[in-house]
């Protein structure tokens, strides 16, 4: 199981390559190009909502088994 940090960390990168995805949309001209980058965007969106669910159960388990939850100490520790 990846620490609250290592998901805090994927979900930026899964949110920076939806960024990028939705950047190159807005310069895409083919009706391919649009289409494989409309479906890129489609995927890390769903990618983004599993990572969130995730995060939000690893939140609650350090919640209830330690009372707090603090992503920056797990960097520090590990």
């Amino acid at each position: 199981m990846l620490s609250g940090w290592e998901f805090f960390c994927l979900r930026r990168k899964e949110v920076k390559k939806y960024a990028m995805a939705l950047d190159k949309l807005t310069t895409a001209t083919g009706t391919e190009e649009l289409l494989a980058l409309a479906l890129e965007a489609k995927r890390l969106t769903i990618r983004a909502r599993e990572i969130r669910t995730l995060y939000q159960e690893v939140k609650d388990l350090y919640l209830r088994e330690y009372g707090k939850f603090n992503p920056e100490q797990e960097k520090s520790v590990g």
